[in-house]
C-alpha cells in the first residue's frame, strides 16, 4: 500500500549502481525525494548499494526491494536509513503510512555504532521480510522512537562484533535527549502499539534481541518469534513497558527468556 498513488520510481533510473563500491547515496536519496509529495514505489532491483550519507524516506512510500537487494553501510556513517523528520514533528505526528519490504540493511561490519535503520515520531509502518545484519557495538539493528503502530513480520536480526550490553536488536525508545542519530523534538513521547512476529533473532552475546532502556512503550505484542543464543545478562527480552503481551515464542539457548518491569503483563503459550 502506497497510499493510493501509483507513482513509481527505479532508483537505477537516478544513477544508483547498486556495485557494492560506488557510494549510491545521492542516487536514491533523489529517488526518495521524486516521490516526497505523491508518495508511491521506490524500487531497489537487485545490487549492493553502498551507502555514506543517511537516507530519509517520506509518508506513503513503499521501499520494495528487489530479492537479495542490499543497502550497505560505509564508513564514517550514522545510519544508513530513517524516516523524515523535523524539530517541528512531535507525538507521531511525523512520517507516516510506510512498508519497507523485502530489503537488506548491512552495517557492513565497520567498527563504529552505524544503525542501520530508524523511525522517529513516525506512525503505520510495516517491515515485511527485511534482514538487519552486521551491526556494530552500541549500535541498534533498528531503532523505533517515538512511534505508533509499527509492524515487523517475517524479519531477520543477527549482530556483528564488539555487541554492547545496550546494542539491542530492536530498540524501543522515547524521543529524548540524545536517543536518536539526528535532531529531534524532544518531547518525550513513547513508542505506542508495536507488533513485533514470526522475526528469527540469533546470537547477540551481550545485549537483547528486543529491548530499552529508556521510556516506557505501551501496548507491545511479541508472538511467534525464534530467539537463539541469547546468553547476556539481559536475556532475549528485556522491556520496561506497560501492556506487554509475549506469547508463542521459541527461546533456544537463552540465559533468560522474558525480562520486564512495568504493568500488566501478558506472557503465555
Amino acid at each position: 500500500d502506497s497510499g493510493g498513488s501509483s507513482q513509481f520510481a527505479s532508483v537505477k533510473d537516478f544513477g544508483a549502481t547498486g556495485n557494492g563500491t560506488t557510494d549510491d547515496s545521492s542516487a536514491i536519496q533523489s529517488a526518495l525525494d521524486s516521490l516526497k509529495n505523491t508518495g508511491g514505489i521506490i524500487y531497489f532491483p537487485v545490487g549492493s548499494y553502498s551507502i555514506g550519507t543517511m537516507l530519509h524516506f517520506y509518508s506513503h512510500q513503499t521501499l520494495l526491494f528487489e530479492n537479495v537487494a542490499s543497502l550497505k553501510a560505509r564508513s564514517g556513517l550514522s545510519c544508513i536509513i530513517g524516516s523524515y523528520v523535523t524539530t517541528a514533528m512531535a507525538a507521531f505526528n511525523g512520517t507516516h503510512d510506510v512498508i519497507i519490504e523485502n530489503g537488506t540493511f548491512d552495517g557492513n561490519s565497520i567498527s563504529s555504532n552505524i544503525l542501520l535503520f530508524g523511525t522517529v515520531h513516525a506512525k503505520n509502518i510495516t517491515f515485511r521480510d527485511c534482514s538487519f545484519i552486521n551491526a556494530y557495538g552500541l549500535a541498534h539493528n533498528l531503532e523505533i522512537n517515538s512511534s505508533y503502530n509499527v509492524k515487523i513480520q517475517n524479519c531477520v536480526f543477527t549482530r556483528g562484533s564488539n555487541v554492547s550490553t545496550n546494542g539491542e536488536m530492536i530498540q524501543l525508545d522515547r524521543a529524548n535527549y540524545g536517543a536518536y542519530v539526528e535532531t529531534i523534538n524532544e518531547d518525550g513521547t513513547n513508542c505506542k502499539c508495536i507488533d513485533i512476529s514470526e522475526c528469527l533473532f540469533t546470537d547477540n552475546t551481550a545485549s537483547p534481541a528486543i529491548g530499552n532502556h529508556s521510556g516506557t512503550p505501551d501496548l507491545v505484542n511479541i508472538h511467534d518469534n525464534t530467539f537463539e543464543n541469547f546468553t547476556g545478562t539481559r536475556g532475549a527480552v528485556d522491556l520496561a513497558s506497560t501492556n506487554l503481551s509475549v506469547y508463542n515464542n521459541i527461546f533456544n539457548g537463552c540465559t533468560i527468556g522474558v525480562n520486564s518491569d512495568g504493568t500488566t503483563h501478558y506472557i503465555h503459550d
